[in-house]
Order: C-alpha cells, then structure tokens, then sequence
C-alpha cells in the first residue's frame, strides 16, 4: 500500500501530459490528489512499510512512522487546490499541460521522500523533489529571468544536499547500513559527521541563514508553484527531515544549540526582509524563512511536536497567502507594493487571505497561533533568552503580516513618495508567462481553491484540542511544557502592539518604506545585502582569480611548454634527416645487394636446379610410358583370357543342367571314375 501515494501522482501527471482532456485538467488532478491523500491515509493506519532490495548491501525501505503518518496525506491535502488554482489561473497558457503534470510528479516525489526510511531512499526524494523545482521555477523558461533563477535556486539547494551524501556515507562507514534506525547505532565521530551532514542540507532545503536569498530566485515561477514549494514540498523537505532524524542526534551536545542558533538567526533575519520588502512574493519569501526558522527553533529545543504543528499549520496558510498573492499580481499587473489598491475590487480575495494573515500573525484562534505558541512555551522552558528570541520573532511576524495585508489591499496604499520603487519593481510578476489579463473577472475556482485553504487554516484550531495533540504528540518526540497564561497575554499583547504600528505609520505614508532611505532599504530588503557581498566577496574574486590562472596558463605554462615543445621538435627535425641521410641510406644499399644477390640465384636455379628437375621428369615420363606398354600387353592380356576361359567353361557346364536324373547319375559316376583314376596315378 505504501506504494500507492507514491506513484498514484506519478500516473497522473503521465496522463495529463499525454492523454487527458485540457478542459478536464482541474477535474483529473483535484480526483488524483483526493485519491492519493486517501491512498495515504489508509497505508497510515495501516501501519504500511517496505522493503527493496537494490542489490549487495543496499536495500530500500519505506515506512510511515512519526511525522511521515502526517505528510503523506497532507501533502496532497494543500497540492489539491493548488494545483486546481493553477488550472482556473492560468487557462490560456499555452503549457499548462506541462505545469499541471510537472506539479502532479512535483508532488509524488515529496510523497517519496516522506515515506523513506533510510537515507538511500531518502535521497533519491531529496534530489527529485529539486528537479521537479527547478523545471517548475522555470515554468516560462521563453522569458530570461526564469531559466536563470531556477539554475540559482537549483544549485544553491544542490550544493546544500551534497550534506546528505555525506551523512549517508558516515553512517554507512559506521554501521554498514543505511536505514534510519542505523543512527542509534552510529559511533563518533561519525555520527558528528553525519548530524553536520544532515543540518547543511536541511538549511539549505529550508531556506535558511545562509541559503535563505534562493527563494527570491524561486519567485520567478508562477504563484501555485510558489504555493506549494514553500507550503508543503520543497522548503518543508528540510524540516521534516530534521523532524524525522533530530531525536537521533541529541547524544551530541552542540547539534542542538547549533539548530536553535541557525533557526534562530533566520527567523529574525526573515521577519527584518519581509518587513521592508516592497515585492508582493518576495515579503512572502522572507516570511518562508521566518517560520521555517521558528521550526528549527522547535526541533533544537528537542520539542518536535511543536515543530510538526507549525509545519502543518504553516503549509495551509503560506499556500493560501501565495494563492492570494497571484490573483493580486495578475489583477494589478505588478508585484509592488507600492501599486497595489485591491481591497474595493477584491473583497473576497481580501477576506481570504486575511484569514492568512491573521494566522501568520498568530491570531487565536486560528491553528497558526497555538503552534507558535507550542514552539514559545518550548523555547521559554528550555532557556529565556531563547524563549524571547521567539517572542521577538512572533512580534516581527505579526507585523510584516498585518504591513502586506495593508499595503496590498487597502484601498488607497504605498507612499506619497513611491518610496517602494527601489525595491523589487517589477519582480514576481504572474502575468509574464500565462495567466490572465490584468482585466479579467476572478474565476470561481480560484475562489473556492482560496476559500478551501482559508477554511483549513480556521479547523486548524483544532490542535488546541487535548485528544488532537496528544495523537500529534505519539507521532513525535515531545518536551513537555507548560504554556502559561502570560505568554499567551504577552503575545496577544505583542499582537496588538504591531497592529497598531502598522496602522500609525500607515496613516503617516511611512508603511512601504520605514522611513529608511531608498538604498539602504534595498540592501535590507535583499537580505542584508548577502547576495552583493556573495558577488563582490565571493563571485567577482573566483572570477578574477579564474582570469589570472588562464593569463599565467597563457604567459607561463604554455610558455614553458613551448620552450619544451619547440627544442624538442628541432630534435626530432634532425633525427629525422639522420634517418633519412643515414640510417635510411644503410638500408637502401643492402637491399640493392640483396636484390643483386637474388638475381644471380634466380639464374644458377633456372640453369642448374630446374634442369635437373627437367631432366628427372622426363626419364619419368619414358618409364611411365613402358610401364604402360606392359601393362597393356602382358597383364591385361592375361587377365582377358583368363575371363573368356571362365566364360566358355562356366558355359559348357551350364548345358549340363538339362534337369535329367539320370545324366546327372552318368555326371557323377564319370567324375567318379576320373577320381579313382587320378588317385591311383597318384599311389
């Protein structure tokens, strides 16, 4: 059964690519993701698991144990109405075909890194799922950004996952197996290795500190790949990775604090980006990393359950925040914040993803507030200073949340002053490849796709009930904390407090901008400046040291190599006419002499050697001709004679058979007499 949500989405993406009605592309993908969430929930409860083996010591497994039980349906679960999004928003694109089934396998290989149980399996997932990315980031790969964003995106992740081929060989070289359970198992310093292994690639996966400016790359795609890339697949592929192996890296005293300080750091750094960005999706990125920060928080304070609720709760309500964005972006034609008055013309969309808001915000009582929550009341009971770095995080999140929703759909928004056009314009645009026009009406579908995922996001307060989190709790490893009524007080409070600001210094036309200048917003924006330090601190000098190695290849090496070269190729010039003077001449004349030598035997054999043979054969011939003579003569004579004897003897004696008695009594009695006779001569 395990098989079945993997592949189902597999066989589906084949049969939209080639053989199902474009008219019915919604339809067959919603039906193949309700069947394979179901698929999914039943190998669940089953308990599913399997084995393959994959020749000499590797032998894939696949099992649904602890946080797997819970991707494996919810995964499809958020793919569902998003891919029905894509469907209804992008209608006329040409290649839409392509999208629906690049999104359909998107989502079987996610489903196939959630059911691994070693790292071999896992792996593959983790590779096909960054394939899968890169073809969708590049969805209008006929425009130049795409195909150059999803290349940056696609090598920033691959040089992250490089860490699990790590992990996976230390964890081999340690225990000779590759299942997860092997990591109980593992020595030091192996398993150090493996646990560093692991943390590269699930930050670089997650989008965090320092890999966090890919995500700006991923943008370039359409609004439901950014859904579900940032929701449910590829960015929580590194958190549930850590989810899923964390437990078994907590003998080592620094893996933890390690992942609380990178979750840490990305957490703070992303609420900063999202809260001066002036780029629509880009504000959405920066929350990505944000939350997913928090995640890590929660798993480093060793309280994955938290960490499993915020996964889930976040993949509902970042999915529907991107659903929300791409219909604003194809309505008002550009990402910038600092254009965008949606909230007359869009009301339903705006109440859509204010529900998205207000759970990014953590808002009782929304499913989005109670995991925040959990991940504080963790992170206060494991240390205070950890616990407030959280608290800060929920407060910058509150506001970044409350400053998109404002800018984007309030009815009259950006600065007097425009200062939004610094950053971001004209980034993340929807319509650059297949989506409407920036004139059409909103599409019922895209309504009810939103009103589904807003729905999700208001049951997700659901986990505050006591049954619920004690089952999420037995599929994870919990720490045990009490979430006292001040936290709760003080986050309400923290709440209230950005809301406020968000308003004040909306009135006062500083909302877009901060009051910071134009340039230093921008470096701000474009997390901290990373990605022009990366260039000049990095890019430009590999580049120029690149340049100098070929000038000094050019000047130096093949220089000396044609002060070799050259020498040696006069040496063999004159090599060559000593063997043409020389050597070819000695040869020359002792083949003249051989051949000279050869005439001279050729004619003593025809006078001597061949005369004799002559000779031979004609004494031959004369004895063979006698020979013949006499054979003709003498024994063939004979042996006629001697026939025609026999004939004439052998007649006469036949004319003796007459068939009378009494002759033949004559016969014998004659022959008798004639032996009687002979005998007494012979006596």
């Amino acid at each position: 059964m395990i098989w079945l949500p993997i592949f189902l989405p597999v066989i589906a993406a084949l049969a939209v690519g080639f053989a199902a009605p474009r008219r019915r592309l919604g339809a067959a993908a919603a039906l193949a993701m309700a069947a394979t969430a179901a698929l999914g929930l039943w190998a669940a409860l089953s308990g599913a698991s399997a084995d393959l083996a994959w020749g000499g010591l590797l032998q894939l497994r696949f099992e649904l144990t602890g946080a797997a039980a819970i991707l494996i349906v919810l995964v499809p679960v958020v793919a569902a109405p998003v891919i029905a999004f894509a469907t209804w928003e992008y209608a006329d694109d040409p290649d839409l075909r392509r999208l629906v089934g690049l999104l359909l396998a998107f989502v079987g290989s996610m489903e196939l890194l959630v059911a691994a149980g070693d790292l071999v399996s896992l792996v593959i997932g983790w590779e096909l799922v960054a394939a899968f990315s890169w073809a969708l980031i590049a969805h209008h790969w006929r425009a130049p950004k795409p195909p150059q964003a999803a290349l940056e995106a696609y090598l920033t992740v691959r040089f992250g996952g490089v860490g699990l081929f790590i992990a996976a060989g230390a964890v081999f070289a340690s225990t000779g197996s590759l299942n997860y359970a092997a990591l109980a198992g593992t020595s030091r310093p192996w398993l150090d290795v493996a646990a560093a292994g692991l943390l590269l690639a699930a930050a670089s996966k997650s989008a965090q500190v320092p890999f966090s400016q890919w995500l700006f790359s991923a943008m370039e795609g359409p609004a439901p790949v950014s859904a579900l890339l940032h929701s449910a697949t590829m960015v929580a592929a590194g958190a549930y990775a850590l989810i899923r192996l964390a437990p078994f890296f907590a003998p080592l005293g620094w893996f933890g604090p390690t992942v609380i300080a990178i979750g840490m750091i990305s957490a703070l750094a992303g609420g900063v980006v999202a809260s001066v960005q002036t780029d629509f999706k880009r504000v959405l990125a920066g929350s990505t990393t944000a939350q997913y920060g928090l995640m890590f928080v929660a798993i480093g304070v060793a309280s994955t359950t938290a960490a499993t609720a915020h996964l889930i709760t976040h993949a509902f309500f970042k999915s529907l925040l991107f659903l929300g964005a791409g219909v604003a972006l194809a309505t008002a034609g550009t990402g910038n914040l600092a254009h965008l008055r949606l909230g007359s013309g869009k009301r339903v969309v705006a109440v859509f993803f204010g529900v998205g808001v207000l759970a990014l915000a953590a808002v009782p009582p929304l499913g989005g507030a109670f995991s925040k929550e959990a991940i504080l009341a963790a992170a206060v009971d494991y240390s205070p200073w950890v616990g407030a770095g959280v608290f800060l995080a929920g407060f910058v999140s509150a506001f970044y949340a409350a400053r998109l929703f404002t800018l984007a759909f309030s009815v009259v928004g950006g600065d007097p002053g425009g200062m939004g056009s610094a950053v971001g314009e004209g980034q993340g645009l929807v319509g650059s490849g297949g989506s409407r026009s920036t004139a059409r009406g909103l599409l019922s579908g895209e309504v009810w796709s939103m009103g589904l995922l807003a729905g999700i996001s208001v049951l997700m307060g659901l986990l505050r009930v006591p049954a619920v989190w004690r089952r999420l709790e037995q599929l994870s490893v919990a720490r045990e904390a009490a979430e006292p009524f001040w936290q709760l007080a003080v986050s309400l409070l923290a709440i209230m407090v950005a809301f406020t600001a968000v308003r004040v210094l909306h009135r006062r036309g500083r909302l877009l901008s901060l009051g910071l200048a134009p340039y230093t917003q921008a470096r701000v924006a474009d997390w901290f400046g990373a990605p022009f330090l990366a260039r000049r601190g990095i890019a430009e000098p590999t580049f120029a040291f690149a340049i100098l190695l070929r000038r000094f290849d050019d000047r130096v090496i093949d220089m000396g190599v044609w002060g070799i070269a050259e020498p040696t190729f006069a040496f063999a010039i004159l090599l060559r006419r000593f063997d043409d003077r020389v050597i070819d001449m000695g040869v020359w004349g002792i083949a003249r002499a051989a051949l000279r030598s050869a005439g001279r035997l050729r004619s003593l054999d025809e006078r001597i050697v061949d005369g004799a043979v002559r000779g031979v054969a004609w004494a031959t011939m004369r004895g063979a001709a006698g020979s013949r003579t006499a054979d003709d003569l003498g024994i063939d004579g004979a042996v006629e004679w001697i026939a025609r004897a026999s004939w004439w003897s052998g007649r006469q004696v036949r004319r003796l058979q007459t068939g009378l008695t009494h002759q033949y009594y004559v016969v014998v009695v004659v022959g008798l007499v004639l032996v009687l006779a002979v005998t007494a001569v012979a006596t």
